[in-house]
């Protein structure tokens, strides 16, 4: 399996906690551009799968920014 960039770049510690495949998944669809369809093909995942990695990264991101925001 190739990489195709799957590493988080440093500006995204904020993933630190999360699984490594879903990591993954953030970067190659929402940093590298690729389709649900490509991201899974690519992982060997469905593409509900997919979309459930990102759902859970992009909400833990946008509650980990309020938190910032907040100055917690």
């Amino acid at each position: 399996m190739t990489t195709l960039g799957a590493r988080p770049p440093p500006c995204c510690s904020i993933f630190r906690g999360e699984p490594d495949k879903t990591r993954r998944i953030f970067v190659l669809h929402r940093i590298r551009g690729l389709s649900y369809r490509k991201v899974a093909r690519h992982m060997a995942l469905s593409e509900g799968s997919v979309q459930k990695h990102l759902a859970r990264v992009l909400l833990e991101v946008t509650c980990r920014l309020r938190e910032y925001e907040d100055g917690r």
